[in-house]
């Protein structure tokens, strides 16, 4: 029996399903706002990264919630000993994932050489996670404006800004879904229902493994 969407979307609820979802954007994108309606949504959890940034104190960040901040130096004697899956460098500041932090119904902002890095760390795992991949694609200009809006250092916004550049080159044809919200023109409640469209979309692909030809597009 072929399940529903809504039936796989109720699994991912409850802990079903073994998927990992990751997002990708540039600086001002709404990466973490996307995380924390999909964590809300489906009750998924936020696998929390490292990095060395300062806490952002206009974001009321909390150390070991939004992210673990540490120093440099304990960055590179973690990441020496094996203990990340992957690491990345952004806007000039080094972030991770930890092996042991990576679980079942999970969702996690992350870098674009991360995000590499992940893939193919999942791919030596016995059992390996199904990551679905998400890039929050937005102009420039609009983020600049957010992240100036929000209450933002106007040289640190400027300087992640135009950090960016270069570093999604390409990201649109390695990611599985794209969702372009240039000039922010759709909501964030807007953006979580393709997200949900993209969890659709998922969800035929992975009928589409099991039963083949055989479904003949009555899902």
């Amino acid at each position: 029996m072929i399940v529903s969407i809504q039936l796989f979307l109720t699994k991912i609820k409850r802990r079903v399903i073994n998927i990992i979802i990751t997002i990708i954007g540039g600086s001002g994108s709404g990466k973490s706002t996307l995380e924390k309606k999909i964590q809300k949504e489906y009750e998924m959890d936020k696998i929390i990264s490292y990095t060395t940034r300062p806490i952002r104190e206009n974001d009321n960040e909390i150390d070991g919630v939004d992210y673990h901040f540490i120093d440099v130096e304990e960055f590179n004697k973690l990441k020496d000993s094996g203990f990340f899956a992957e690491t990345g460098e952004y806007n000039n500041w080094h972030y991770a994932t930890a092996k042991e932090d990576l679980k079942d119904n999970s969702v996690l902002v992350i870098t674009p050489s991360g995000f590499r890095q992940l893939k193919e760390y999942n791919e030596s795992l016995d059992n390996p996670f199904e990551i679905i991949s998400v890039y929050l694609d937005v102009d420039q200009r609009s983020r600049l404006i957010k992240l100036l809006e929000r209450g933002d250092d106007i040289n640190e916004a400027c300087r992640r800004n135009t950090s960016d550049l270069g570093l999604l080159d390409g990201v649109e044809n390695e990611v599985m879904y794209v969702i372009k919200n240039f000039e922010f023109r759709f909501s964030v409640e807007q953006v979580f229902t393709m997200v949900e469209q993209v969890l659709s979309d998922y969800h035929l692909h992975l009928i589409h493994q099991i039963y083949g030809d055989k479904i003949n597009g009555s899902i």
